[in-house]
């Protein structure tokens, strides 16, 4: 067993990687729904609303990894 690293990182990395795929299909059909609703003449939440999560979401991970 690698001593280097700890058991449960591959574990932690799937985790992260699946709640980076749950928010950004969220925040996808959300802000469609909102554009739809709103009825904005370009679709303006269905970019923004995933590009402010994935901003959160980098913030997160980099809180995460770095070494405390």
């Amino acid at each position: 067993m690698n001593k280097d690293r700890p058991t449960g990182s591959v574990f932690q990395y799937a985790a992260m990687a699946s709640q980076w795929i749950i928010v950004l299909v969220t925040t996808v059909y959300f802000g469609k729904w909102l554009d739809e609703k709103w009825a904005f003449k370009k679709a303006f939440l269905i970019w923004l609303l995933p590009l402010l999560s994935l901003a959160g979401l980098m913030l997160k991970l980099i809180r995460d990894t770095s070494k405390k």
